[in-house]
């Protein structure tokens, strides 16, 4: 019966990733109607994403991007709708920052969730995702100075 749905393995995986994806960005949208600053929007999606409970979503993720990489059918643009989504709500709280901002830090959390899979150690990780928001709030600060 999947294979009927969605064609093949890779299209249980791309819908199972797609519908997590939009989930998430919806998490980031409500996370941000309820965060006084940026900083504390980071760390809850942070926290929500590294959770043991979205790990084997987060692995599929990861499996999907795998596929892509081997020339197998996409699942379109995984980083397009998150790098929209966060420049929406980086505008809602008056951030500055550039695209290029907001793209290194989807990068980021993505990177420190594969360091998270492949070790199983979330606390070094969330480590890392302290250090990049105090160095976007130090990049923020002497952005808007100049």
């Amino acid at each position: 019966m999947l294979i009927y749905h969605f064609g093949s393995r890779e299209g249980l995986i791309k819908a199972i990733v797609a519908n997590t994806e939009e989930a998430q960005r919806r998490t980031l949208r409500e996370l941000a109607e309820r965060s006084t600053s940026p900083a504390e929007l980071v760390r809850g999606l942070w926290q929500r994403v590294s959770s043991p409970e979205l790990r084997p979503f987060v692995r599929l993720f990861f499996e999907l991007v795998t596929h892509m990489s081997d020339g197998k059918p996409t699942a379109g643009d995984l980083t397009a709708p998150w790098l929209s989504v966060s420049a929406d709500v980086a505008a809602a709280f008056g951030s500055d920052y550039d695209p290029a901002d907001i793209r290194l830090g989807v990068a980021a959390v993505r990177g420190l969730l594969i360091d998270v899979l492949t070790t199983g150690e979330v606390g070094l990780a969330t480590e890392s995702v302290e250090r990049f928001i105090a160095l976007l709030e130090i990049r923020g600060t002497a952005g808007r100075a100049e």
